[in-house]
């Protein structure tokens, strides 16, 4: 895989292509990262507006800390960053692999609230816990290697005992997820 990020690095045409994909992985992030902390600030800002300055500066720099220090201690650490690069491989296609199906089951949760809120009556209960049951069985057998990925080294056939246990976790997930599917008693 190393020999063919050289040839894209190296090809003048593919600069294009990684400038495109910087861009793509920056909007993602930033989409992905304001829908999630969305409705943090709102109730951080509502309190600075009811005059409960405190409790909102509390807030904010609770965020701030958790957003910042990764980078900080990286900085502060530059030794510990460089060797951090090239030590990705196979674990870390499927921590990767994880965050994306978890973020797609948080999709579905954001469209139920967008479908809740105009009243169209599509993204149900119902459907969103099918969707994450599906979603959570799916993650469960890509970390078995029951359904490969295209960016899967698919040389590999053993499994870690931590992908076992991730996936003994994300199907126990689904299987509890589904009992919730028709359940109509409220919490």
């Amino acid at each position: 895989s190393s020999n063919m990020e050289q040839k894209l690095s190296h090809n003048e045409s593919s600069q294009s292509k990684q400038l495109f994909g910087i861009f793509f992985m920056a909007i993602t992030f930033t989409l992905v990262s304001f829908t999630c902390t969305a409705p943090l600030i709102a109730i951080i800002l509502g309190m600075a507006v009811k005059g409960e300055w405190f409790y909102a500066t509390l807030g904010m720099l609770s965020y701030s800390i958790a957003f910042a220090t990764p980078f900080f201690f990286l900085a502060l650490f530059p030794a510990a960053a460089n060797k951090l690069r090239g030590k990705s491989g196979d674990w870390m296609v499927a921590l990767k692999a994880v965050f994306g199906f978890v973020a797609l089951a948080l999709a579905f949760t954001f469209m139920s609230t967008l479908d809740q809120q105009w009243e169209w009556g599509f993204v149900t209960r119902n459907v969103v816990l099918s969707c994450w049951v599906i979603i959570f069985v799916t993650a469960g057998f890509y970390l078995v290697r029951l359904i490969p990925l295209p960016h899967s080294d698919r040389s590999q056939k053993s499994v870690s005992s931590q992908r076992e246990l991730s996936a003994v976790l994300m199907l126990a997930a689904a299987a509890y997820l589904g009992t919730g599917i028709g359940n109509t008693k409220s919490m």
